[in-house]
């Protein structure tokens, strides 16, 4: 039997990741206005992408037959999960290093987040489906 599609725990999840996030950046960088608006858009559309990813790879395993085969490395749940968090995290680090921060006159490139920002981010992106049951009875009924 093929796992299911999970999409449910991708809308709380990247509502509070979105902002554990936001406050990381505030703490980060002298940046305000719409440097900081802009990289919440890019959290709005990037966070769901991945946590889709995280949550559906056992789906994703399941339909293309990779997870039966047992080759090493690819047909492992946590190994895939290990590496869209991987990609998360570098992109994140990149993007956050390529948007320039010349608004209120603070001149250089990039956002400054910090490396343990982005390192954390990236275990609680990858480690999504373990804490996500503890969070689950937490939300309101009609929401699942």
């Amino acid at each position: 039997m093929a796992a299911e599609f999970i999409w449910i725990p991708v809308i709380p999840l990247t509502i509070v990741l979105g902002i554990i996030q936001l406050i990381f950046i505030h703490k980060d960088t002298p940046i305000r206005g719409a440097h900081w608006f802009t990289h919440a858009i890019h959290i709005a559309i990037i966070m769901p992408l991945f946590l889709l990813a995280i949550f559906n790879t056992d789906w994703f395993l399941s339909v293309t037959g990779l997870g039966s085969m047992n080759i090493p490395l690819i047909s492992n749940l946590w190994v895939l999960r290990s590496a869209i968090g991987l990609i998360f995290g570098i992109k994140s680090y990149a993007i956050s290093k390529v948007i320039k921060s010349t608004a209120g006159g603070f001149g250089g490139s990039g956002l400054r987040e910090g490396f343990l920002h982005v390192l954390l981010m990236m275990v609680l992106v990858t480690l999504a489906p373990l804490y996500w049951p503890f969070i689950e009875p937490l939300l309101p009924s009609w929401f699942s």
